[in-house]
C-alpha cells in the first residue's frame, strides 16, 4: 500500500526558484495529471496534495487554497481520502480542518522540545498526538515523517547521553573530524527526535496507534535529509 503525493511548494516560497513562480498556472494541471496518471492503480489508499507548505502560517486564507486542492482531488477520484503532511498547523487552525487525513511530520513527537534544542530558531512544540486527536475525534490520524536519526554503523562514541534522544555536537555522540556519529541509535537531526522518543510519544496513545495498525495506516519513517555537518549515514 502507499499513499502518493504531489505539492512541496504552493504560492509561498520555500526557495526563490521553486514551484511557487508557477504555482498559478500549473497547480491544477499538475495536480489533475497527477491523479489521472495512478488513480487505477489499486495499491495506492491515499491522496497527499501538500507537504509542509507555507500556508499552514496563514490561517483562513491558507484553508481556503488547501479547500480548492482538496476538490480538485475529489473531482478526480472520490474513492481515496486526501492529506496534507503538516508540521505547523495545530488542531485548532483552519488548515488542519480541510483535509480527511491528518499527516504529522514530527508533530507528533514534538519538535525541538528539550533543553538541548533551547537554543535553536524554528519551530517548537511539545508532543501533539493526543491533542490532534482530541480537536479532531473523527479523523485518521498518521505520522508521516518522524524519526530523523543519524548513525554511522558499528562506530560507538563516548560519553553517552542518558536521555533517549538527543541533538548530536561534537561533544555528544558526533565526531565531525573522522565524519562518525555514534551507532547507540539515540542521536538525531535538530528538528526531530530518535525512534525510541518517537515510539514512546505513540506508547501515550497506545489505544489510538493501534487503531491505525488495525486499520492498515502507514507509519512512514522518514531517512533524515538534511545531514548534520555532512555526516555520512550508514543503515
Amino acid at each position: 500500500m502507499e499513499f502518493l503525493h504531489v505539492g512541496n511548494v504552493w504560492e509561498r516560497k520555500k526557495t526563490p526558484l521553486d514551484f511557487h513562480l508557477i504555482f498559478p498556472d500549473w497547480y491544477e494541471q499538475d495536480l489533475r495529471a497527477f491523479i489521472r496518471r495512478d488513480r487505477n492503480h489499486p495499491s495506492i489508499i491515499l491522496w497527499s496534495y501538500g507537504n509542509e507548505v507555507g500556508e499552514q502560517y496563514t490561517g483562513e486564507e491558507g484553508a481556503k487554497l488547501s479547500s480548492l486542492l482538496n476538490e480538485i482531488v475529489k473531482e478526480e477520484d472520490t474513492t481515496r481520502p486526501t492529506t496534507v503532511s503538516m508540521n505547523f498547523a495545530k488542531p485548532d487552525m483552519p488548515f488542519a480542518q480541510v483535509p480527511d487525513v491528518i499527516n504529522l511530520n514530527y508533530q507528533g513527537e514534538g519538535i525541538r522540545n528539550t533543553p538541548a534544542h533551547a537554543h535553536l530558531d524554528g519551530i517548537r512544540t511539545e508532543p501533539l498526538y493526543a491533542e490532534f486527536h482530541k480537536g479532531l475525534p473523527d479523523k485518521l490520524i498518521l505520522s508521516s515523517e518522524n524519526a530523523a536519526a543519524l548513525s554511522t554503523r558499528g562506530e560507538f562514541l563516548f560519553p553517552v547521553h542518558e536521555d533517549i534522544s538527543y541533538l548530536v555536537t561534537d561533544s555528544l555522540g558526533g565526531d565531525s573530524e573522522n565524519k562518525y556519529v555514534s551507532d547507540y541509535g539515540i542521536y538525531a537531526v535538530e528538528f526531530d527526535s530518535s525512534p525510541d522518543k518517537v515510539f514512546k510519544a505513540k506508547d501515550k496513545i497506545r489505544l489510538l496507534v493501534e487503531d491505525l495498525y488495525r486499520a492498515d495506516g502507514i507509519i512512514w519513517v522518514s531517512p533524515a535529509h538534511i545531514i548534520w555537518r555532512e555526516v555520512p549515514i550508514l543503515e
